[in-house]
């Protein structure tokens, strides 16, 4: 899976997705908003964000280009398989939010 997950990432049709993704529909309550930041070897950062994605119907998320769709799988697996494993007893340093400077 991790080299699978690293040929993703590096493809080409991950670097030219764009970086906002309208929502399928309007929320009704509340809105889902995801966003996903992409560090590739060279050090340089893509940030990918998207609303509704998860609550979206299959006719809805045919709109969204198959790379989205593939990376956005690929991160929901990752989650999965990580919850069944259970957590972690310390988050490494590199992976803790860091609080936003406005």
């Amino acid at each position: 899976m991790q080299w699978e997950l690293s040929d993703l990432l590096e493809s080409k049709a991950i670097k030219k997705l764009p970086e906002k993704f309208s929502p399928p529909h309007q929320p009704i309550d509340y809105f889902e908003m995801i966003s996903v930041q992409i560090i590739g070897k060279d050090g340089k950062s893509k940030d990918i964000s998207t609303r509704e994605y998860y609550v979206a119907s299959l006719k809805e998320k045919t709109r969204y280009p198959s790379a989205l769709i593939l990376l956005m799988d690929k991160i929901n697996e990752i989650e999965r398989v990580s919850n069944e494993k259970g957590t972690p007893i310390e988050i490494p340093q590199d992976c803790q939010l860091k609080p936003e400077k406005h």
